[in-house]
């Protein structure tokens, strides 16, 4: 399942965020984030962020590309919240 969030950046940025597993640790998080630019003039980006959760919060983010927005933030750990997660 899959949720998308808007952000902006220079440009409207369209983040569509899917959690795609468990890292070596029960307290990691792996999520797929792909960015697209509104008016689709770039490729989309993708990029794996780790989130590292304790005591039922996220504490920090891995990623491959970019930290993720303040958008990106709120929407993973609404997802985790969703799955009872945290």
């Amino acid at each position: 399942m899959t949720h998308k969030v808007n952000w902006q950046k220079v440009f409207d940025i369209e983040s569509e965020i899917e959690l795609i597993g468990m890292g070596g640790e029960t307290c990691e998080w792996i999520f797929k984030v792909t960015r697209r630019e509104d008016n689709a003039f770039f490729e989309p980006e993708v990029d794996d962020i780790t989130a590292y959760v304790e005591d039922g919060r996220i504490v920090d983010f891995d990623y491959e590309i970019h930290f993720p927005t303040e958008e990106e933030q709120e929407l993973m750990e609404k997802i985790l919240m969703e799955k009872n997660i945290i």
